[in-house]
């Protein structure tokens, strides 16, 4: 037998022996993440830097509309399989020529119905050019198809690091290809072969890369049942989860407007940063983990109260700093023709503090082999979101919008977080000890800040907000030396440590 279908079982064999290897893995795994992550935010924002330059903003309109139509076939097509792969602990091989075969199949289809489509689709959005733009988009669906079981083959070895190298490379591709056929006069289709190209130096290094290569000759049909049974759920959760964050923008839209929108959309992603920077950093990492030891109850309830702990750490002071300081923020940021962002941002504060807490309890029923929980609770949340929505928006503005989202987060988020203590027989009380230094912590930051606000008004917007970053920061760091080194030391030293494998 070849070194490389080894990988898998080495790990498992060193994970099952010593703990401390396993939390090395978690936490070099979270740091790639976090590069892939970081690389290709920057990577898109230089691009689009250049791209902005040289194309039209008609080119910009024609790939988005084109996207918001192929964003929900990937979905479909890509997600359910590779968490039922990433989950499986038997007959590894099999499982990945199938899903191999399950995908690619699944994508031709849905390549061959968007070629059928995309008139209607131009039609209905009033722009011939779309269609020959989504046809030819429709081909990153098959790309990316190619791609995905190797990714996840790498993913459920938990070998970030290669994941990540396959990100970067992909990105950077499809950034050299975007502005070289920009610069040769391309317009919009600059963009579209660039993301093509990019997908496919993707998929085609996941293939060199993957502990083992997908053999189609290996596929077996009911093996291909088995893994939709579990995947069908994952799917399903993600179109749910896509208009659960979708919804307040339809609301806000239709009722108050785009002027009212674009003061809520910059408070959302400001105040959404706990939850799609830093939970996704350092909870990505989590589900082969939890998949991993889905059948030790008391290791797998141990790392899920560690990554919420590691997560309150993080974000919670991210989240009190918003919330205390949406003023001087918004001034300092974006000017004052952004005033009316303040409230929602006050608001949606707390909204990516509480989802950055409860999202990770999707992750445990994946883990747990239960991932119908996860589509239950997102239909509870988008039956609680919706009438919210209806109801508020238009007596309370976009401050109702974002009280709106908080309150059915929140309650959705605690029936999420029961689910998984309970799914892990694991208690709020223990939840509680663990994240309390953190609670502390940024407790002291709040109420430094406040102190701080009304000594700091005399300065102009920038200076302000620098000066209240600075200081938040230093108490921050004092605090957490003091009351959460429990927390932070045992991160800085699995960071460093030795690991079974890069």
């Amino acid at each position: 037998m070849s070194p490389r279908p080894r990988k898998v079982q080495d790990l498992a064999e060193v994970v099952a022996q010593d703990d401390v290897k396993l939390d090395s893995r978690i936490l070099r795994g979270s740091a790639w993440v976090a590069v892939s992550y970081g690389g290709r935010n920057l990577v898109s924002l230089l691009t689009t830097l250049a791209l902005v330059r040289l194309l039209d903003p008609k080119a910009f309109g024609l790939v988005a509309l084109a996207w918001t139509v192929l964003v929900v076939t990937d979905q479909v097509q890509n997600a359910g399989a590779a968490a039922a792969l990433v989950y499986r602990r038997r007959d590894v091989e099999q499982a990945a020529g199938s899903a191999f075969v399950f995908v690619l199949s699944t994508s031709i289809l849905l390549f061959a119905a968007a070629q059928v489509v995309a008139p209607f689709v131009a039609r209905l959005f009033d722009t011939p050019e779309l269609t020959n733009v989504l046809r030819v988009m429709a081909i990153m669906l098959v790309t990316r198809s190619l791609g995905t079981i190797p990714l996840s083959l790498l993913e459920r070895n938990i070998d970030f690091r290669s994941r990540s190298k396959c990100e970067l490379t992909g990105a950077l591709a499809q950034a050299v290809t975007s502005v070289s056929l920009a610069v040769a006069g391309f317009g919009v289709w600059s963009i579209v072969v660039g993301q093509i190209a990019g997908s496919a130096v993707q998929s085609g290094l996941a293939w060199l890369v993957a502990p083992h290569r997908p053999d189609p000759r290996k596929a077996s049909f009911s093996v291909i049942r088995e893994l939709i049974r579990y995947g069908r759920y994952v799917s399903a959760s993600n179109i749910l989860n896509l208009a659960n964050n979708t919804a307040d923008n339809v609301a806000i839209g239709r009722v108050l407007g785009a002027t009212a929108l674009g003061f809520y959309a910059v408070a959302f992603r400001l105040a959404d940063f706990p939850n799609t920077v830093i939970a996704h950093i350092v909870g990505r990492v989590m589900f082969p983990i939890y998949s991993l030891l889905q059948d030790d109850l008391v290791r797998f309830r141990r790392a899920f109260i560690q990554n919420l702990q590691r997560i309150a750490v993080l974000a919670l002071p991210v989240s009190v700093t918003i919330l205390v300081c949406a003023d001087p923020i918004v001034h300092g940021l974006f000017g004052d023709k952004w005033a009316q962002a303040i409230g929602p941002l006050r608001i949606l504060a707390a909204y990516g503090l509480v989802k950055s807490f409860t999202s990770p309890g999707g992750e445990v029923f994946k883990g747990a082999g239960r991932p119908e929980l996860g589509l239950s609770t997102g239909v509870l949340q988008i039956v609680l979101v919706v009438p919210a929505l209806v109801f508020i928006v238009r007596s309370h503005g976009i401050e109702g919008a974002a009280l709106a989202m908080l309150i059915a987060t929140s309650i959705c988020g605690v029936v999420k977080l029961s689910l998984a203590l309970r799914l892990l027989e694991g208690g709020w009380l223990e939840l509680g000890r663990a994240i309390a230094p953190s609670i502390l912590c940024s407790a002291v930051l709040g109420t430094v800040l406040l102190l701080l606000l009304p000594a700091t008004d005399s300065l102009g917007p920038v200076a302000r907000l620098a000066a209240l970053v600075l200081a938040g920061g230093a108490v921050y760091c004092l605090a957490t030396f003091t009351f959460a080194r429990s927390i932070v030391v045992p991160m800085w030293v699995g960071l460093r440590g030795a690991d079974a494998a890069p």
